[in-house]
This record gives structure tokens, sequence and C-alpha cells, in this order.
């Protein structure tokens, strides 16, 4: 029988079987799949013809390592380029060749993200979308610094109205990945496909989208508030709560822990009643889904679930009971989460560049334009600062018409000199005897918040007596949230890390992610 299976094997014509492509051919591919109908073969010849009406022909934009556009119309020109060194394309194409800006956009072709994660692989992203219940990308590329992922739609003509919609989605999709943002632009540069993890030839339309704009979303009224009142105790919500079947879990799981969120509950509470609702499914989810989907839950800004998912979901009529207050006494956030962190860690750098004691008359205003934030920016950092009880503030007048100073120091720095510097009118130093239960409070938080991060830390590496020393100096730069948070993403990136590279150096990585 072996002789025979042979035989039949030297006889075979394997010319015949489709052998793998090349990685340039499938780049190819992967890109005429991406531009279809906005490139031709060849350009036009005299007496010909014109293949493409006028008003649907449109350049793809390719660049080097210096970002210097390039134009391209047909594919012949595209593939040299590539094979001349090209980094980059423009997945939407444009109708001129000398532009490109986002009023010179022809055709919508697709949306992507940027991924900035080098452990991510093409698993965390089809996760992803099964967790926001988007459709799966058509395409995953693999960059050196994390992903690029594409799902192509079908082609929309580029007017002000689709154009407003699709830079919607665009950074929604984003914001929804924890991706870059500064990528979710309509006229961006992505890397041209190298090492392709998914391709498939599937085809979206951009309404399949539109759950990214939170659809069911309150938005808040000027002068006033939005509130939910008792979503957890909306009958649809109960029903959820009481457990759901195989095959909507993980959205279920999503949606209830964005509930919690809105509602006032922090995220260990909000994980401890997933993991309690979990038991409740048939058959219920692995626990690391479920911190998964709570830990999605709770990046980004605190918005309310959509309406629209609790209603497929339970099956069941809801929306959102909104009451506003009347007169708009209600703060806002100061900043975005990302630019209070940078300006905390500014502000920080800069008392301790004088010592841990800061005396300046200048203002806050200028104080915020040293910096490079705005001032209500940075009233907020000081804010949130004097309560965790990392500064003090003491303001003293100067006398008739010599204005007055403020002294910021840094709680930890007081301990040990126990006294607050500052200047009297005359430019004299003199010190002022800091409080002794002031001095207590803030070092008792500090240190509890520093064991903490040494306890969460301990599960990366082995314990070091200077661990808690270098969080220490860590939670006066990053709030102890912050800080948590980002050994949490190393904990993931860890998992999936199978070179143990950042078991060497953790510390590096952890104070890595915080400046990004």
């Amino acid at each position: 029988m072996l002789e025979a299976l042979l035989g039949e094997i030297a006889q075979a014509n394997f010319t015949a079987l489709p052998w793998p492509e090349s990685a340039r051919e499938q780049a190819m591919e992967a890109l005429r799949f991406l531009l279809s109908g906005s490139l031709t073969e060849r350009p036009k010849e005299n007496g010909t013809k014109r293949a493409v009406k006028f008003r649907n022909l449109a350049w793809c934009f390719v660049a080097g390592p210096d970002f210097r556009p390039i134009p391209a119309r047909t594919w012949n020109t595209l593939e040299k380029l590539i094979d001349a060194g090209m980094v980059y394309f423009t997945p939407n194409t444009f109708f001129s060749r000398r532009r490109k800006t986002r009023d010179a956009l022809r055709w919508l072709n697709a949306l992507w993200v940027d991924v900035d994660d080098p452990a991510a692989c093409d698993l965390d992203v089809l996760d992803r979308c099964s967790e926001l219940g988007l459709p799966l990308p058509s395409l995953v590329v693999k960059t050196p610094h994390g992903l690029h992922v594409f799902w192509k739609i079908q082609r929309v003509r580029a007017t002000e109205k689709a154009l407003k919609l699709y830079s919607k989605v665009l950074r929604a999709l984003a914001e929804a990945f924890g991706a870059d943002v500064k990528a979710a632009t309509p006229e961006h540069f992505l890397k041209i496909p190298r090492v392709i993890l998914r391709f498939e030839r599937v085809e979206y339309e951009l309404r399949d989208f539109l759950v990214l704009l939170d659809d069911g979303y309150p938005t808040a009224a000027p002068g006033g508030r939005v509130a939910i009142q008792n979503i957890l105790s909306h009958p649809a919500v109960q029903k959820l709560l009481e457990g759901v079947p195989e095959g909507v879990r993980n959205n279920t799981c999503f949606t209830l822990a964005r509930a919690h969120r809105w509602s006032g509950y922090s995220y260990e509470e909000t994980l401890q009643a997933m993991l309690e609702w979990n038991q409740r499914n048939r058959p219920p989810l692995r626990e690391n889904e479920v911190r998964a989907s709570v830990r999605s839950a709770y990046r980004g800004l605190n918005r309310p679930p959509a309406a629209r998912w609790i209603r497929e979901l339970s099956g069941m009529a809801f929306s959102y009971q909104i009451a506003r207050r009347a007169g708009g006494d209600v703060k806002r956030p100061c900043g975005r989460p990302r630019v209070q962190e940078v300006a905390r860690e500014r502000f920080v750098a800069l008392i301790w560049e004088a010592g841990g004691s800061l005396t300046t008359r200048d203002g806050r205003r200028k104080i915020a334009a040293q910096l490079g934030v705005s001032e209500r920016t940075l009233n907020g950092v000081v804010a949130a600062l004097v309560a965790e009880g990392l500064l003090s503030v003491s303001t003293r007048r100067l006398g008739r018409g010599n204005g007055a100073e403020t002294t910021y120091a840094i709680a930890n720095a007081v301990p040990a000199q126990n006294y607050n510097t500052a200047k009297n009118s005359d430019g004299e130093t003199s010190r002022e005897k800091a409080q002794p239960d002031q001095v207590e409070d803030a070092g008792t938080r500090l240190l509890e918040n520093a064991i903490k991060c040494c306890f969460e830390f301990a599960e990366l590496t082995e314990a070091s007596g200077e661990d808690l020393r270098f969080f220490i100096e860590l939670l006066v730069r990053h709030s102890p949230e912050c800080v948590i948070e980002k050994i949490d993403e190393l904990k993931r990136i860890k998992a999936r890390d199978p070179t143990g590279f950042l078991v060497e150096h953790p510390r590096r990585w952890l104070v890595h992610l915080l400046r990004i």
C-alpha cells in the first residue's frame, strides 16, 4: 500500500496547486480590495476612451519615512512606488493630485484603528469586536508598534455631510479600542500592509458602525446637567441582571458594567457585582472575560449604556428618564483625563525643581502658560493633589500694593524638613512650621497607596526592597488610580509575552506606560 501511495505522489501534478502568495502579492491584493473602484490599471492612452468617468477618478497618496506625499492613480504606478520603498498609504482617496487634505477627499473606502500595543494580536481585536457588537475586521496588519485594523466599507462619496458622520464614527472606533485618536482622521497615512494577520474579503456599510455613536445617549443642555434616574432598577435592566444565555453574555456584561459605573459604583464594586451576576448565567463566562469587560467599561469617559443595546438584549422597551438640574451649578471635570495626567506630572516636576516647595508671586494663569496647559486644567490638578493630601497650598499677602505670594509644597517633602519655605516682603527666606496633622495624614495616605501598588506589582516580578521607594516617587507624580491601571495593563501584556522580557524590566515598562 505504501508503494502504491508513493507511486501516486510521484505521478501527481503539483504545478496545478495554488501556491501561497508572496508577501508583496498579498499586500497588493489587500490594497486592491481596500481601494477598489478608485484606481485604474493604466493611464489613459491617446485616442482611447476614458475607462472611468472623470468624476469617479481618485488619487491615492503614498510616502516614505519622510511622510512626503506622492500621488498614484494607477495600480501600475502604485506597485512601482511600493517596490521603490514607500512605507505609507492613504486608505481614502482624493480628487486632486496636489492636495492631501480633508477638503480634497473624493472617496471614503474604509474605517480603521491604529492600536499602539506591541503585544496585541488579531485575537484581541476579534474579542473586542465581540464585546462591542461590531463586525469583524476585513484586514488586520501587524506593525512595529502594534496593529492596523481595517474594515472595508462600501465606498461613500466624501460630501460634507458624509465626512462629518464618517469622522465621528472613525474617532468613536478609535476610542472604543483605546487606539491612537490622532490617526482617526479621514486623510491620515497608514502603514502599507507587510505582515498580514487576517484578510477576509468582506465589505460593510457605514451604518453598521453607527452603534458607536452611542445611540440613545443623552446630551447635556447648556446650563444644565443630564442624569439618569434609577437606571439599575428599570425592569429591562433587572431582567438582564437575572442572567443571560450563551451568545449575549459579553455584550450584556459590558452594558451592565457601564450602567453600574454611571450609577456611581466604584471599579471594585462593579467587578464584584459582575462576578456575582456571572454565576447566574448558563453557562457562566470565564472570570478573565468578566474582568476584561469591566475594565473596558471603566476605560475612557463615564457614559451610560446605549439604550439600543438594553432594548435588544432584554427584548423590552427601554428609554432614559432624563432630569436636568436648573441653574447649571454642577461643575464639569477640569480637562480630559490624559491632559490632566500630563499637567499633573509637569506641575509636580516644577515643584521638585524648586526643592519640593515652590514659592511664587505668579498667578495660576501664568504658571499654566509655563506648563503648556489651560488655567482650568491646572486648577483641577491642584484641587486633586490637595484632596489626595499630596500637596499643601498657602497664600500670604505682602502688604498694600505688593500683591501676594503662594507656596506649593509637596506633602512627602514636608516630613523631611517639617517646614514650609517662603519669602517675606524684604526678600528674606522665612520658614513656617507645618501642621503635624496635615503631615501625618498625607504621609499615611501616600504610604498606604504605595503598599497597595507593591502588592499589585508583586504579581509581575519578585518583590524587592526598592519597590516601596519606587512607588512613593511615582505616586507623587501620578494618581494612584492611574498607576494601578498601568500595572493592570502590564499584567495583560505579560500574559501575552512568551519571551519573558517584561519580567526582566518591569519598572522600566511601567514608567514608559505612564509617559505615553
